[in-house]
Formats: C-alpha cells, structure tokens, sequence
C-alpha cells in the first residue's frame, strides 16, 4: 500500500502527500482509500485527514535504530494515535517493515521483541 501513497504529480511538485492524490484500490465489494498523514509541515491538515478513517494502519521499522524512535514520548507517533482515538479510530493494524534487512534476517525473535514492544506502547492508547 505504500506505493500507491505517492503518485500523484501534485505530490512530487509539492514533496508531500496532497489529500487529493490519495490513492485508492478496490475489491469486488470494498473501495479502500489510503489517507497518507505523513505530511511533513502540513500537521494543520492532519485531524482532518484522520476524522475520515475507518481504521488506521502505523508502520514501524524493524531496524534496531529506527524502532525506538517511533515510540518516544510525545513523539510524532503518540500524537497521531491520539488524534486516531480522539476521531473515534477503533482498529489498528500494525505493519513491520524491513525485515529482511541483513541486521534483522527475518528472525523471529526480532519480530516478537518487536510485536510485544509495540503491544506495551499501543496499550495506553486502548
């Protein structure tokens, strides 16, 4: 689904995500719109883009440097799940990515480490 995130022309002239080139793809009973949050100086737009979502989906990194960076207190992260809860957001899919990177192979335990930490953070937000 990330792909589809960034193709507008709008969004390459403008370098980010603009709200009327969110991509959309559709099964033979469900149309699925992706709403890209990830509008760097563009937070005002934000709340509106997360009042419109039926569930949300947050992207983590596998990477041992990269992962907890995403749950820092009062980070980037907490915010947008703040907003999804206060926008009545009830579902949450969490998608690792980079694990086939060398440094992580794959490896279960990285997964579970990965899987229980994001568990105890997301916590708080039930």
């Amino acid at each position: 689904m990330v792909w589809s995130a960034d193709v507008g022309k709008s969004a390459l002239r403008k370098q980010f995500t603009a709200q009327e080139d969110d991509a959309h793809f559709e099964t033979d009973n469900t149309r699925f719109t992706i709403l890209d949050v990830d509008r760097q100086g563009q937070e005002s737009s934000i709340p509106n883009i997360i009042s419109r979502a039926d569930i949300g989906v947050l992207v983590i990194s596998s990477l041992p440097g990269e992962f907890g960076n995403v749950f820092v207190k009062d980070g980037l992260t907490s915010r947008l799940l703040t907003l999804a809860k206060i926008h009545g957001v009830s579902e949450l899919l969490v998608a690792v990515n980079k694990m086939d990177h060398e440094s992580v192979q794959w490896s279960p335990k990285r997964c579970m480490l990965l899987f229980w930490s994001s568990l105890m953070y997301l916590y708080d937000f039930i």
